[in-house]
């Protein structure tokens, strides 16, 4: 049983009876019990009365509502966070990025980085630019309790340039949450234009440079729909900033190329992808992935209807089905030969244990020794000249498409309509030297069948022979 207290009534026979049934249903709240006993909280109110237990059960954090206090001179409080490492590293190898958020226009500047160590020298490049190019000093800035804002030489700097260093609490991320939500914002549209265009996703530096570009330029609700250059021209002047009409990112872009550029036959444009707009300089970033050279430029070709990247599952029907390798191709050889096997046994017109050859190329087949089709043999190339693929019409099911070809498989052997192929006879010496010997044999079966049939014309008495001494047709 938890332990009650009673704040500023004595124990009088209606809070005896408010706790004793404050226990008996389980503790529910005070507000909630006044709505079944009202005749209970005639003399006291819900706020009068506090349970122990109730504390220790059901404690929750405290909401976080949005905060009303703006700055009102920019670079007064600048918000800041660190976000990574991602699991994929860019071409030019940076896992992190950094944000600068002004509190009074919402203006951000973002910053990568390869390693986190980055985060002070980068802060002292930023701060001498905020000095520089717009005559005013940063006094607060806010972050995270990280260790990369926690060290002797941010305290040391901090001391020597009179700026407060404002942490949050352990474990509320909530206490910076203008850093927080612009990280989410700039993750949201970088994944959107990457995944809208089929970007590969070691590009995602260019997207989330591109967002930063885009969301600088777009109204937000929290400035009344004004942009945050149009906040912060309101305070001062403004340094050069670029104004380029927006492109589709990821379109293909067709870049000029001048004529020390090219030869005088050569194409006068290069296909290229545009990956986003240049920091420092008017111009369009266009990337050429064959020759991984970023050009920046204002003579572009957009079509912005087209995207450079396609999408791997547009072009590709689904391909359902089990890997065949060269094992699969003997087991498919076996199965064939036992096929044909009964279907010839099922097409004999002879009487069941008669065992007397069909026709003259059976009785040739008999003069010359049974050889064993190697499946080896199928994989090698020592015919002169590439033997024609016999094909047998095949299953065109989605279950008899291969998924994956297997590496060790000769392409020239893989046809994806066709499951199986009948064995390749192979040109060789040996071949043809038994080619010469089948035709002797057939000459000779001939002789001996009009022998036989002489013999039994003459002596209609006897029956027909059912078997014939091999070593008669054993070629020489």
């Amino acid at each position: 049983m938890g332990k009650a207290h009673s704040v500023k009534h004595s124990s009088t026979w209606k809070d005896q009876q408010l706790w004793l049934w404050h226990r008996r249903l389980g503790h529910p709240s005070f507000g909630y019990m006044k709505h079944l006993f009202p005749d209970l909280f005639s003399s006291a109110g819900t706020t009068d009365f506090q349970c122990d237990t109730c504390i220790l059960a059901k404690s929750h954090r405290v909401s976080y509502p949005l905060s009303a206090n703006t700055s009102g001179t920019p670079f007064a409080l600048i918000h800041s966070d660190v976000w990574g490492p991602s699991p994929i590293s860019t071409t030019s190898g940076f896992r992190w990025f950094i944000t600068f958020i002004d509190d009074c226009t919402r203006m951000t500047w973002l910053f990568m980085m390869k390693n986190k160590t980055d985060v002070f020298p980068i802060f002292q490049s930023f701060h001498k630019q905020i000095e520089t190019q717009f005559s005013t000093k940063i006094q607060i800035l806010r972050s995270d309790n990280g260790g990369e804002y926690i060290n002797h030489d941010f305290q040391t700097y901090f001391q020597m340039h009179g700026i407060i260093h404002e942490t949050t609490c352990p474990q509320t991320p909530q206490q910076n949450g203008v850093a927080e939500r612009k990280n989410r914002h700039l993750l949201e549209t970088a994944r959107a234009l990457l995944i809208g265009a089929h970007v590969p996703r070691h590009h995602w530096d260019d997207a989330i440079v591109t967002a930063v570009y885009l969301i600088n330029r777009m109204p937000s609700k929290v400035l009344d729909f004004r942009t945050p250059l149009q906040a912060l021209a309101q305070h001062g002047p403004l340094p050069s900033v670029q104004m380029l009409p927006p492109r589709v990112f990821g379109c293909v872009a067709f870049v000029h190329l001048h004529k020390n550029q090219r030869g005088k036959l050569d194409p006068c444009a290069l296909r290229c992808v545009f990956v986003g707009y240049a920091a420092h300089q008017k111009g369009y970033r266009c990337y050429h992935p064959s020759s991984r050279r970023t050009y920046v430029t204002l003579d572009v070709t957009f079509m912005e209807s087209e995207m450079f990247f396609h999408d791997p599952m547009s072009n590709s029907p689904p391909q359902i089905g089990i890997q065949t390798g060269p094992e699969d191709w003997s087991k498919t050889n076996r199965s064939n030969e036992v096929e044909f096997q009964n279907m010839s046994q099922a097409t004999d017109p002879r009487e069941p244990g008669d065992r007397s050859p069909k026709n003259l190329e059976e009785l040739s087949d008999r003069s010359r020794p049974r050889q064993e089709h190697d499946i080896s043999s199928y994989f090698t190339n020592e015919t002169d000249e590439d033997p024609p693929h016999i094909s047998v019409p095949s299953d065109q099911s989605l279950e008899n498409t291969p998924e994956v070809s297997d590496s060790t498989t000769p392409t020239a052997l893989i046809d994806k309509t066709v499951r199986y192929q009948l064995p390749i006879v192979r040109r060789t010496v040996e071949n043809r030297q038994i080619g010469i010997h089948r035709i002797m044999a057939r000459h000779q079966s001939i002789q001996l069948q009009t022998m036989f049939l002489l013999k039994n014309y003459l002596h209609p008495s006897k029956a027909l022979y059912t078997s014939y001494p091999q070593f008669i047709f054993q070629p020489k």
